[in-house]
């Protein structure tokens, strides 16, 4: 893919690529700091392209990305996310999750998948469903269970509003 494409192709909103390298993504951001969907499938984004996302694309709402980090704090200095779809090694806790939606009033979905056990408590789920009223369905397919998975059923009966799907891969 040329350079010169992304000095063309700008003002995009809707952007749903497959594969796309860190060095086109972060062009692709650049040229295009409107973006509200980002979806990049089959490809690594690595932490200095997340970076460059976030700071050229402040307005995302829907973010699909696989991400080989360990962590997703960076994520929590967006402020519209609406939908939120990460596959990869996320080692990110409860804290983490409490300043997505903290950052993030408008977050109707997460879905995190892939990784080894999130370190994510099942309290920790329970805070972040009552910090936000916009969370309508919470999707962990994992490898390993969530700490306090035994705690499933009580979630779903305390939030029955919200959609809560853990599952082992």
């Amino acid at each position: 893919c040329s350079s010169d494409l992304f000095k063309c192709v700008t003002n995009l909103t809707y952007v749903d690529v497959s594969p796309m390298g860190n060095e086109n993504i972060r062009m692709l951001a650049a040229y295009n700091p409107n973006i509200k969907t980002l979806h990049i499938h089959r490809y690594w984004v690595s932490d200095a392209t997340l970076k460059v996302l976030i700071s050229c694309c402040p307005e995302l709402e829907v973010l699909k990305i696989m991400h080989m980090p360990n962590t997703l704090e960076m994520v929590c200095s967006l402020s519209n996310l609406r939908r939120l779809y990460i596959t990869g090694h996320n080692t990110c806790g409860d804290l983490v999750l409490s300043r997505l939606v903290e950052s993030n009033p408008n977050l109707e979905e997460l879905h995190m998948r892939d990784g080894r056990s999130p370190n994510v408590t099942t309290s920790g789920i329970a805070n972040m469903i009552t910090k936000s009223q916009a969370i309508r369905k919470i999707v962990f397919l994992h490898y390993a269970s969530l700490i306090e998975d035994e705690d499933e059923t009580n979630l779903q009966e305390m939030f029955p509003r919200v959609d809560i799907i853990f599952e082992l891969l």
